[in-house]
């Protein structure tokens, strides 16, 4: 039976949690009705034919008000949601009178994000424990989040389900396929990282461990934009590194880097579900990546315990080496180990990358949804 079904984000931008809402918008619009509800007007994905966009105005409480409204007014069965202040509107909404189901999407570690600001810590700990359990059901990107949520904020474990974020392999793949004209591959040992550069992805980790390797017959590319741009650039001329690590911006495809790159890198404090590790398996990258609080563990080592950490030493998992956080000396052994065994890691990173189909994911979220 046809749905009319609310897809709630901040934006439709550049992040893991908007490119999930992206590929759920696309394929719930083919069977059902679906209206995307922004906080701002912001679209870098294209939307499908159909698919009506409204941005919410006003303060939070008029948001509020304004979801429920909304909701009403287009018969709404379904609201799902994606991160912390959408879900916290949507379930407001609920509180007051929103007859749709609501379905929210936590991407976050809540215990552990922004924990040093005490005051604001508080008032997020009462407001989630209080909110979340009102949910109809709660959708976290991996294990250690659900985790997270039962343990910390008291939520209803039979109310969480744990949906690994899907994707879109066959297109990744494509995309690939394309020419990156701007850097010269050759013959080099090229490593890659990708994400947004800010402090908890710790992008001066990869580019101090990585101009202590042992290969010098190596380049470092990093794509993306963010606050520590700068402090990077210095970095890296500190560094004499001019001619090794290239800071390309946001990149559209990044699939295309990513193919003709031999070693993908993430050196975050701590993740949800790194997305970007799953495509650059898809690229048939090897894979280093610091064991953080959460997803590099449940995607690199999916056989052992995800609540496992290691402390000083690294853990050459069965797709990829996991190295501790923060720490250059083991990263360093760890980028050194991947020289030697990238082949090795490159002829499986596909397998375990279609683990994270579309069809899988997709299908997941039909049923528990139930559209």
């Amino acid at each position: 039976m046809k749905k009319n079904i609310a897809i709630f984000i901040h934006s439709f931008g550049k992040g893991g949690a908007e490119k999930v809402a992206s590929t759920l918008v696309d394929s719930f619009n083919k069977t059902n009705s679906v209206i995307l509800v922004l906080l701002r007007d912001e679209i870098v994905c294209a939307l499908p034919k159909g698919v009506e966009k409204v941005v919410l105005k006003g303060g939070i409480f008029q948001k509020i008000f304004a979801y429920k409204k909304l909701c009403e007014a287009k018969n709404i069965d379904i609201s799902l949601s994606f991160l912390t202040l959408p879900n916290l509107i949507a379930i407001g909404s609920k509180i007051i009178g929103n007859k749709a189901k609501i379905f929210i999407s936590e991407h976050t570690v809540q215990s552990i994000w922004r924990r040093d600001e005490r005051v604001f810590y508080a008032i997020k700990f009462l407001i989630i424990s209080i909110f979340y359990r009102f949910a109809d059901k709660t959708i976290t990107v991996s294990k250690k989040i659900a985790q997270d949520l039962v343990k910390n904020f008291f939520c209803n474990e039979k109310k969480i389900i744990t949906i690994y974020n899907p994707f879109d392999i066959e297109a990744i793949i494509k995309k690939s396929q394309e020419e990156a004209k701007d850097i010269a591959f050759d013959k080099k040992i090229t490593f890659i990282s990708i994400g947004t550069l800010y402090k908890v992805k710790n992008f001066p980790l990869i580019i101090s461990s990585f101009a202590e390797i042992k290969e010098k017959n190596s380049q470092l590319l990093i794509l993306g934009e963010g606050e520590d741009l700068e402090e990077l650039k210095k970095l890296v001329q500190e560094l004499n590194l001019q001619n090794r690590v290239y800071l390309l911006g946001f990149q559209t495809n990044p699939y295309k880097y990513l193919a003709k790159s031999d070693i993908f890198v993430l050196g975050s404090n701590q993740e949800g579900l790194p997305n970007v590790i799953i495509e650059a398996l898809a690229c048939g990258c090897a894979v280093v990546s610091t064991d953080c609080t959460a997803g590099p563990r449940e995607i690199l080592a999916p056989k052992s315990d995800f609540d496992k950490k290691i402390k000083n030493e690294i853990e050459l998992a069965e797709f990829g080496i996991l190295t501790p956080v923060g720490m250059e000396e083991r990263m360093i052994e760890a980028l050194n180990a991947m020289i030697e065994k990238k082949e090795s890691y490159r002829s499986k990173a596909l397998i375990r990358a279609i683990d994270f189909s579309l069809k899988n994911g997709i299908d997941k979220y039909k049923r528990e949804m139930d559209v």
